[in-house]
């Protein structure tokens, strides 16, 4: 008899044990601040943070100046975290979870079921994604400005070359040059379709007749 309790004893624990395989678990002590390469101002920062959101699936639960409360759910698992944020830096921290399991962590913090964590890292890399979208912006703009100004700078040369061989100045090649600018020209040009009919032109010693 005390055999058989014993082997139900040791086949309990060995269940217990079990149980707690396959899991890895993460510590949800308070997360260390990212910092921003380059100021933004508080709007963009909670703009980039709500993108961020909505790209990774975080609902907002809550919010205050400087802080976003939102939550992540994956069928009967969830987390819920904490985003802080200010023009330098912003903190992505755990504040509850459900549907995960959770144990004490050695020094007194709670471990939880690592899911979490890759949610939350994904989150926190998310946003850093979207704080260089202003400064994307701004580079693309800049360079829609550089190919601006040199098809004004092609389409001036074009027509003063144009104008030079009208006026005779130019020599026999004047006309292909100009025509050549122009044709450099034509890519930054925007392309219409224009009908225009057939012409012939006849001429004799008494009269020119046209025919459409």
């Amino acid at each position: 008899m005390a055999s058989r309790a014993l082997f139900s004893a040791a086949a309990l624990t060995l269940t217990f044990a079990l149980s707690g395989c396959g899991t890895n678990f993460a510590s949800t002590r308070s997360a260390d601040p990212v910092l921003m390469a380059n100021a933004h101002s508080p709007a963009e920062v909670r703009a980039a943070v709500i993108r961020a959101m909505d790209f990774r699936k975080f609902t907002a639960r809550g919010e205050e100046p400087g802080l976003i409360v939102a939550k992540y759910e994956r069928g009967d698992q969830r987390v819920v975290v904490a985003i802080e944020y200010s023009a330098t830096q912003y903190t992505v921290r755990y504040v509850s979870s459900e549907g995960l399991k959770s144990k004490p962590g050695p020094d007194g913090d709670l471990l939880v079921d690592a899911h979490w964590e890759g949610w939350v890292k994904g989150l926190r890399s998310r946003i850093g994604e979207e704080l260089q979208v202003p400064a994307k912006e701004a580079a693309e703009m800049a360079r829609r400005e550089r190919e601006y100004q040199l098809m004004i700078e092609q389409h001036r040369t074009a027509q003063a070359q144009a104008q030079a061989n009208a006026n005779g100045g130019g020599g026999p090649n004047a006309g292909n040059a100009a025509v050549g600018a122009i044709g450099a020209l034509a890519p930054l040009i925007p392309q219409t379709s224009i009908d225009i009919s057939h012409k012939s032109t006849t001429t004799n010693t008494t009269n020119t007749t046209i025919h459409k």
